[in-house]
């Protein structure tokens, strides 16, 4: 492989070859050095996509290393290779006979702005089967054109700066090795600094330059360049502009606060399928309500965390009140408002995954006689079915005493139910020990528990005595039992697992 470029001294002194090459060939013949470059992200499809679709594709060099390998053993390799290059020699490596040709060109009396008319151009010669160069800034861009063969990144054309080094060897083996450990310093230094010293423009500052300039970039290429999501901020941006909300802490990052918004909720099929005007609609409505939830709710007060922001402005754009209120409870008894970075998509992801938990009922009870078990049972039973359907809440009862099917060990199954239950009731009339041993065992695994007992029965004779614990009637199980085992397992559920639901009077 032939890599022709401009030789010449950068910066600090540092000798590079600056020229063009097909990418992929760049891909081929380098590699990185992950013992200190942090392994590639693997899913970079945004890399594949921008190299296969973009329009206006552009970036800027690709920094490469390479040690030439020199042996001052034999005649005529006295000078070092570098030395050889400045002098404008060509050069023929004699361990492994890569060559770099030298050719100056004269401008004659045409300066340039450092005073210089000679050009110094240079074809090296290398062996296409190695990987001889290492990746200093680009491997994503060329790991993502290693995995993609089409026309058009076949045929991509990238700018390039090879740094180049020296490494001695004498028979065969390296010689000096301060040459290379000085070297390969220098390669990690200008990682470093490429990486750190450089300010990136936000994502704020990058999409202010397509959004906001409708005379350059119409609508259409806005939908092109930033996707459905960018166009639609653009739209939002140009009704309700960033004045709408005055010096709240997102005035100075809306375009990317809107623009991630609409991403999120354009991954719902059903959304995406929604109409402009009404998605931008949905979105304004939450909006004010989170602001104003912002401004106004004490528990917001010195809170000023965008990911947190988008997340309530999403649930309030695509749910219903009652799961707005939950997440804003589960935020807050987790204290999550107080942190500062969360990936937006992971704080939705985890929630919605709590939200679909099924919230798991046992209760233990003594058995009284069939006749009483059934009107017991029918009233947890009408309690979490009005649970389920009056607040959406995804709850199931194990039926109490209740075991069908096959034979099957028995305790073994009320542990497992009880290990896997979210609320567990203890009917503790009687005083009878295999509730007491139960209850035992669902306390010593903090699962909530509600206690319960028969108005006129005998006291509790167990530590739990001392426990909060409501009575019943026997004979009035509807006005006394459904009733408060209705308010006891909501006030569970708005303790114990973020629900905000209030009870009538």
């Amino acid at each position: 492989m032939i890599l022709r470029g401009i030789l010449d001294n950068s910066l600090s002194g540092q000798l590079c070859i600056r020229g063009f090459a097909y990418i992929k060939d760049l891909a081929k013949v380098s590699e990185a050095d992950y013992s200190y470059q942090r392994d590639p992200i693997k899913d970079r499809t945004d890399i594949i996509d921008f190299l296969e679709t973009e329009n206006y594709l552009f970036f800027p060099e690709i920094i490469l290393g390479y040690k030439i390998k020199h042996s001052f053993q034999g005649k005529g390799n006295e000078t070092p290779p570098l030395q050889k290059l400045r002098s404008s020699q060509k050069y023929v490596s004699n361990v492994d006979d890569t060559t770099i040709l030298v050719k100056t060109v004269d401008f004659k009396d045409s300066l340039d702005s450092r005073g210089v008319s000679t050009v110094t151009v240079v074809e090296m010669y290398i062996n296409d089967d190695q990987k001889v160069f290492h990746r200093i800034d680009g491997n994503h861009r060329l790991k993502a054109a290693e995995s993609v063969s089409t026309s058009k990144v076949d045929s991509m054309t990238a700018p390039f700066c090879i740094i180049l080094g020296e490494e001695f060897y004498e028979d065969g083996k390296i010689q000096d090795h301060s040459a290379t450990k000085a070297f390969e310093k220098n390669l990690k230094v200008y990682f470093h600094n490429i990486n750190t010293k450089t300010i990136p423009l936000t994502s704020e500052e990058n999409l202010k330059v397509i959004i906001d300039d409708s005379e350059t970039f119409g609508d259409g290429e806005v939908l092109t360049i930033l996707n459905r999501e960018g166009y639609l901020t653009r739209l939002f941006l140009k009704k309700h502009t960033p004045d709408n909300w005055n010096d709240f802490f997102i005035k100075d990052s809306i375009r990317s606060v809107t623009k991630r918004i609409f991403q999120i909720i354009l991954r719902d099929k059903d959304l995406s399928e929604k109409e402009d005007g009404f998605l931008i609609k949905k979105v304004f409505d939450a909006f004010n309500y989170t602001t104003t939830l912002f401004e106004e709710d004490e528990r917001f007060l010195h809170c000023k965390n965008n990911w947190l922001f988008k997340t309530i402005v999403y649930y309030k754009a695509v749910a219903n009140k009652q799961k707005v209120d939950r997440y804003l409870n589960w935020i807050f008894q987790n204290r999550l408002h107080e942190v500062k970075e969360i990936i937006t998509e992971s704080a939705i992801s985890i929630f919605d995954n709590i939200s679909l938990k099924t919230i798991e009922v046992f209760v233990a009870m003594p058995f009284f006689d069939e006749k009483q078990v059934e009107s017991h049972s029918e009233i947890y039973f009408s309690v979490v079915e009005k649970i389920k359907k009056e607040h959406g809440i995804n709850i199931k009862l194990h039926k109490p005493m209740i075991h069908e099917g096959g034979t099957f060990d028995m305790i073994d199954d009320i542990f497992r139910k009880i290990k896997n239950c979210n609320i567990f009731i203890s009917n503790i009339t009687g005083n009878n020990p295999n509730v007491t041993y139960e209850m035992g065992w669902a306390r010593a695994l903090s699962i909530p528990t509600i206690i319960i007992r028969e108005k006129d029965a005998e006291e509790p004779k167990s530590d739990f005595r001392n426990d909060l614990y409501f009575t019943y009637q026997k004979d009035a199980l509807e006005a006394t039992l459904k009733k408060d085992i209705y308010k006891h397992i909501i006030a569970v559920l708005n303790k114990s697992y973020g629900f905000s639901i209030s009870i009538e009077k």
